[in-house]
């Protein structure tokens, strides 16, 4: 097969041909993750958490030298030629081979090959030539660990950042790969680290460039050409700039989307969309501009409830629209009990039963066939997804149309300073007729010790509170949000206190007291939209109004201010670095006392007829019963977490139509007991064939954000209808540790058409 070497954004071979890689990943053969062998995931005594606690049981048991040999005769058999074969059958010609550092070499003597260092690497990638294969090698697992989850080798082991021997190794590693694989044909590409994540909460993403500089100098040393791959951390690529800029040659970056897996909300239609449709074209428009390759690493829908096949394809095929390349997560997986299941991740695997749940009492004999046996086990391989994937036309697939904005008008309103704090894109502002605004906010988030985010605002009047009226919010990230802010300056790191309201119709209070402290927040209500705020700084502290679920304002004081605010205004921030997030609200302006409550719209009002009260929905699950008044409680017993109980009600309505569902819950503690249920979710859903019902959007409400205020919250969840049926359903999930408790009342449930969604473009 052709060498490939890069090309401005693309991937061509010598013939000049470009190139696009299109694969999967071959999971768990040099890396263990015991899931993926049916393995419990737990930190228990019967659970295998990572690779190091499965090895470390077979070492126990077998010795280090029994233990070893078992290991390399699964890796033997893990993956072989018709593996690859199945692979080719799929329409890929790229495979991502995720390893341990451990493969080549040890703790014991650091920056020393192993005698047997390349020989599993050389294997498969030997392997894959001759399957006409392009390889990918990923570096999984790092030395010391580069964050605390199990992908990495063992669960908690985070020492990259801290530990400079561990840099140096990584460094040293990747010389001795770079050297060894330089110039091979069938290399397509090297991926230094393999999510970066740290905690899963610090901003590394400018340690990791720096750490990236020394591995390039370290790679290019020995080989001059061959594409390597930046990674994404959890802040994303934006902060390594464009790569020319530091002398980089070859680069590209890569990510991963998990979408209503790891980010993005819970899966369904309409989060998978709203990616398709703001997430891509938005890095679409940076890596132009960088004239980089890309790779999403990994990804997969894993949800059937999300039209799973068909979608898959359309992932596919928009990445590939942009040159990007593209591996799922992952080619196989084994399991106790055989053959194809819902909601996998996978595209083969056992057609017969493999069993490794007596891992502490089997003998090295029995376990060794069983690990054989992998080579050569009847395969179930997913026919559907193959299809889906390979055929000339893809599978029909409808999904919620969203708006995206990169660029806004900017209107200039006369006392108002329009601000973009931090590293937030331009965002812009408009007037409508009406005398309302129009705001269009970026930046990553208010959070944490620095921010990024649009502010329009003017001096801070005395003795008066500024007020505005939030009527629609079009998220382009569950974290967006949009409120009042007092500010000390315009610094990114300036203290602060805002008070907004998140796409789910949350209220709440956000306190940074002095410069680059962390910011601390708390839920005031669940008010849904629209919703009217205001906030004044008084003697005593910070006065907060804002109106709850019946559209009456309250109040409340917080502690005095920590700092002498400056500033004054409106925030809207995107929680993407890339998209414009816009905002419809009232003109803000400052008056003593609040304006007229909100008036909501009647409580039955739908645009296809009377709509019974909840008492006459069907019910499923323990726990619901129908209430004298019309509504519903829910009060559980000993019910499994994963247990849900809910109900339903199926409705025709206008495809292509925005609709909001709505419902008014209230949580009234036991006064004996301090639990509560987990959340309430509300979901849509449409008939997606053979009886298979496919979420359009899903919401979910944590009850305990509810505890500490009274009254009834106004829950909401707004989308298109992909079609003229529509389901909707209440779900409640019992708390994982209540026995008993508290009860939670529902009553009036409506759904209309949504009339004041703000354009996303």
């Amino acid at each position: 097969m052709a060498g490939l070497h890069v090309s401005g954004a693309q991937l061509v071979d010598t013939d000049g041909r470009r190139v696009s890689l299109r694969g999967v990943n071959l999971g768990n053969w040099f890396l263990l993750e015991p899931w993926m062998l049916g393995l419990t995931q737990s930190d228990g005594p019967d659970g295998f958490p990572d690779q190091a606690s499965l090895l470390r049981l077979l070492r126990e048991r077998f010795g280090a030298q029994e233990a070893d040999e078992l290991l390399e005769t699964y890796r033997a058999s893990w993956i072989g030629p018709r593996d690859l074969e199945i692979v080719r059958s799929f329409g890929f010609n790229t495979v991502r081979v995720p390893f341990h550092y451990s493969l080549l070499e040890d703790d014991v003597r650091p920056m020393v090959l192993r005698e047997d260092a390349f020989r599993w690497l050389d294997h498969a990638v030997t392997m894959a030539g001759a399957a006409g294969l392009y390889v990918i090698l990923d570096l999984h697992g790092v030395p010391g660990g580069q964050s605390l989850d199990a992908p990495t080798g063992e669960v908690g082991c985070n020492r990259l950042w801290t530990d400079p021997a561990c840099q140096e190794r990584t460094f040293w590693l990747w010389s001795q790969l770079a050297a060894h694989f330089c110039g091979h044909p069938a290399i397509a590409a090297y991926d230094v680290i393999n999510e970066p994540f740290s905690d899963m909460a610090a901003d590394v993403s400018l340690q990791m460039k720096g750490l990236f500089a020394h591995i390039y100098d370290a790679i290019r040393e020995h080989d001059p050409d061959t594409l390597i791959y930046a990674p994404g951390t959890l802040q994303g690529i934006e902060p390594y700039g464009p790569p020319a800029a530091q002398g980089w040659r070859g680069v590209g970056f890569t990510e991963h989307t998990y979408v209503g897996l790891f980010g993005w909300g819970k899966a369904s239609l309409a989060s998978h969309a709203r990616v398709l449709a703001q997430w891509v074209p938005a890095r679409a428009r940076l890596l132009a501009r960088w004239n980089v390759p890309f790779m999403i690493g990994e990804f997969n829908v894993v949800h059937d409830c999300a039209a799973r096949p068909a979608l898959m394809r359309r992932y596919f095929d928009t990445y590939h629209g942009f040159g990007w390349g593209t591996a799922v997560w992952s080619y196989k997986l084994v399991k106790a009990q055989p053959g194809l299941d819902a909601d996998n991740w996978y595209l083969a695997t056992n057609d017969v039963p493999f069993d490794l749940s007596d891992l502490d009492t089997v003998d090295a004999a029995s376990l060794r066939a069983r690990l054989q046996s992998l080579a050569t086990m009847p395969l179930a391989v997913d026919e559907v997804l193959r299809s889906a994937l390979s055929d000339d036309q893809p599978p029909p697939l409808r999904l919620p149309r969203f708006g995206v904005c990169f660029e806004a008008p900017e209107e200039r309103v006369g006392g108002w300073t329009s601000s973009d704090i931090g590293e937030a894109s331009r965002g812009g502002l408009e007037v409508l007729s009406d005398g309302r605004w129009r705001v269009w906010g970026g930046g990553r988030d208010i959070w944490n010790r620095r921010d990024s985010f649009r502010f329009i605002h003017r001096a801070l009047p005395a003795e008066s509170a500024l007020w505005t009226r939030v009527d629609a919010l079009d998220a382009t990230d569950r974290f967006s949000k949009a409120g009042l802010m007092l500010r000390e300056s315009e610094e990114e790191d300036a203290a602060c206190a805002l008070l907004h309201v998140f796409a789910d119709g949350r209220v709440v209070f956000a306190e940074r007291p002095v410069r680059m402290a962390p910011t601390r927040q708390e839920t005031l209500a669940i008010s849904g939209f629209p919703v009217g705020l205001g906030i004044q700084l008084e003697a005593r502290g910070w006065r907060l109004h804002f109106t709850d679920a019946a559209g009456r304002w309250r109040s409340e004081l917080r502690e005095p201010a920590h700092f002498k605010s400056a500033l004054v205004g409106v925030a809207v921030v995107a929680h993407d670095a890339m998209v414009l997030c816009p905002v419809l609200l009232a003109a803000p302006h400052f008056a003593p006392e609040p304006p007229a409550a909100i008036a909501r719209v009647p409580l039955h009002e739908t645009l296809w007829g009377p709509v019974p009260g909840l008492a006459d929905w069907p019910i499923w699950g323990s726990g619901l019963q129908a209430g004298r008044d019309g509504g519903l409680s829910y009060r559980h017993s000993s019910v499994e977490p994963a247990h849900s109980a809910g109900c339903w009600l199926d409705v025709q309505v206008v495809r292509g139509v925005h609709y909001l569902f709505e419902v008014l819950a209230r949580f009234e503690p036991d006064e004996e007991e301090g639990h509560q249920p987990a959340e309430v979710e509300l979901r849509l859903e449409t008939q997606g064939g053979a009886g298979r019902m496919l979420t359009i959007a899903t919401r979910s409400y944590p009850v305990a954000e509810w505890v500490d205020f009274k009254g009834w919250s106004r829950l909401q969840l707004t989308s298109e209808a992909v079609d003229s049926s529509l389901r909707l359903l209440i779900a409640v999930y019992p708390h994982k540790d209540a026995p008993r408790i508290g009860t939670l009342r529902f009553e009036r449930a409506l759904l209309r058409t949504s009339t004041q969604a703000a354009p996303g473009a």
